[in-house]
Formats: structure tokens, C-alpha cells, sequence
């Protein structure tokens, strides 16, 4: 049969367990640093990293082809700008430069004269599409 004897090794190793606490002779300083560091490089890169490569090898590709596709357009989208004309061939522009004065990029130039009637005429309209871009900046 079993006999209790708390001088026995197994017993006091059984009690170190129980309470968590080990003697301190029991490992030197390089295995608990050894232990600490194999412990951080598993638990606080290797996992996460691990499961960050996952995730992100199951999301959907956020890049377009973009010549063949499409992207959405804003609701606001008018198309390019251009100087419109009536079906006369007049210009409907009166070159009172309210788009000049509100162009966020500053890319539209506006020059106007009189014209015999006394009315205004758009002699120049002018759109500088390599600022263009500079609007969603701002």
C-alpha cells in the first residue's frame, strides 16, 4: 500500500507545483532567460504575425484592373468639364467665372470680351488637368 512520508522528494516537488513556486536553484538565469525569451517570441510575434498573414491571405484583393474595370463613381460625378454649346453653335458659357472663383485646384482660367450686342463672350476657357488632382488633396 501507499505510505505518506513528507520528507520525500516526490512529495515536496508535488507541493512546488501546487503552490507554483520553484526552488531557485532549480533552473539558472540563462534557462529562465531562455524560457522568457522563447515564450515572448512565441506568444507576442509568432501567433499574431501568424494570424495577420492569414487574414489578410483571405480578403478579397482591394486592387482593380483599372483600364478594364471600373471603380464606383460619387453620385456627384458630372463627367469632364467642357465648354457647352448650344445646338446654334453659340457657347452657353456667359463668362461670369463663378467655376473659376470656386475651383478648389485653381485650374480654370476664364477670359471674356464684348461682343457687339453688348452681351460677354468667352474668348478663352482653359482647364489645366495636371492640377486637377491637387483638388481631392486639399
Amino acid at each position: 500500500p501507499f505510505t505518506f512520508d513528507p520528507d520525500s522528494l516526490s512529495y515536496q516537488d508535488d507541493i512546488r507545483m501546487i503552490n507554483g513556486r520553484q526552488a531557485p536553484d532549480d533552473k539558472s538565469f540563462t534557462e529562465y532567460a531562455d524560457s522568457l525569451y522563447t515564450y515572448t517570441i512565441r506568444t507576442e510575434f509568432l501567433w499574431p504575425a501568424i494570424f495577420t498573414v492569414f487574414y489578410a491571405a483571405m480578403e478579397a484583393d482591394p486592387n482593380i484592373a483599372y483600364p478594364w474595370e471600373k471603380g464606383p463613381l460619387s453620385a456627384r460625378f458630372k463627367g469632364e468639364h467642357a465648354l457647352r454649346r448650344y445646338p446654334t453653335g453659340e457657347e452657353r458659357c456667359i463668362a461670369c467665372k463663378l467655376c473659376e472663383a470656386v475651383c478648389p485646384a485653381r485650374c480654370i482660367t476664364i477670359e471674356a470680351e464684348q461682343r457687339p450686342d453688348g452681351a460677354r463672350r468667352t474668348t478663352k476657357y482653359d482647364i489645366c488637368l495636371l492640377y486637377t488632382s491637387d483638388a481631392a488633396d486639399d
